[in-house]
């Protein structure tokens, strides 16, 4: 009689053999020690905020090596055993990584399975989506981390702390304005992310900016949109963030929800997307911008496509 390598519940590999881990448990590990990682790295920056930084070391250059030295620490202390978070996650998902049952999230805040929809799993399309000439998200270490987290049914890092790890102007701009941004995204229906992307490619979250063509503000609202969308002082943070939501939202009603065609009218303007066709115009200028805003949005986007909240 032939065996299949296992009887009942006996292991098919040989007695004092090391387990062979799964490829479901190495991707579950993988992801939770990058989690880990950015969970680390957040708690750094949050550390070094508390320190007050001496006038003789504030340059863009050290800034930049600090950064880059943080996350290289915070990679290591992850993958190295850390504070045992990326440990505690696999062993509380494990399980329901081999098909043992769903996972164990009694006494862990912050770990619950994704919300139910319609009495299943939240599927993509229901956290975010997009029109199907939209651009996908790169698929960054931070993104993939996710996309594994979440699979394995964890919840995602919020906003402002994704923002955090890629450090920045990203993340400078959420410390000083991130509950403006979300309100103003949630009044008008938009994804904060979005929000946070075309401040960063307009003013590298400077509320003071102002161009030589007259744009002002985070936002580098023009005169004339300002006052459509009812802004009064645009230099006022506020105002400026609420007043370039409701001009995206503007745009995405007028462009049907399609993200390439709402950044190329944000930037070169309505009329001249609809002359060109509906279509990105042949600018350098603003077939860059698009390019850079979508793939911010996409670094900051924790959903598996980038898209306007439903």
């Amino acid at each position: 009689m032939e065996l299949s390598g296992q009887i009942r519940n006996e292991p098919a590999h040989p007695a004092g053999a090391p387990r062979q881990p799964s490829e479901g448990e190495l991707k579950l590990r993988a992801a939770a020690e990058q989690f880990e990682s950015l969970f680390v790295q957040t708690l750094m920056k949050a550390m070094r905020q508390t320190v007050p930084q001496s006038e003789l070391t504030k340059s863009g250059e050290i800034d930049t090596y600090r950064q880059m030295l943080d996350e290289a620490m915070a990679e290591r202390i992850g993958s190295g055993g850390g504070l045992g978070i990326a440990e505690k996650i696999t062993r509380q998902y494990l399980p329901h990584v081999n098909g043992e049952g769903p996972p164990d999230t009694r006494g862990s805040p912050g770990m619950a399975p994704l919300p139910a929809s319609r009495g299943g799993a939240a599927t993509p399309a229901e956290m975010r989506t997009l029109t199907p000439g939209a651009a996908r998200r790169p698929a960054t270490a931070l993104n993939r981390a996710l996309a594994a987290y979440a699979e394995a049914g964890g919840a995602r890092p919020s906003f402002g702390s994704r923002a955090a790890y890629l450090g920045g102007a990203a993340a400078d701009t959420v410390q000083r304005w991130g509950d403006r941004i979300e309100t103003s995204a949630r009044a008008n229906d938009l994804a904060p992310e979005l929000l946070l992307a075309v401040i960063v490619q307009e003013s590298a979250g400077r509320a003071d900016a102002v161009s030589p063509r007259g744009a002002t503000g985070l936002m580098q609202l023009m005169p004339g949109t300002a006052h459509e969308v009812g802004v009064a002082d645009p230099l006022d943070p506020g105002q400026n963030i609420e007043g370039g939501a409701r001009y995206l939202a503007k745009l995405r009603e007028r462009f049907a929800g399609d993200l390439e065609l709402v950044l190329a009218a944000y930037n070169a303007g309505p009329g001249i997307v609809t002359r060109t066709g509906n279509a990105v115009p042949p600018f350098p200028e603003t077939r860059e911008y698009v390019r850079k805003v979508s793939a911010l949005y996409g670094d900051l986007d924790g959903s598996s496509t980038l898209g306007f909240s439903p």
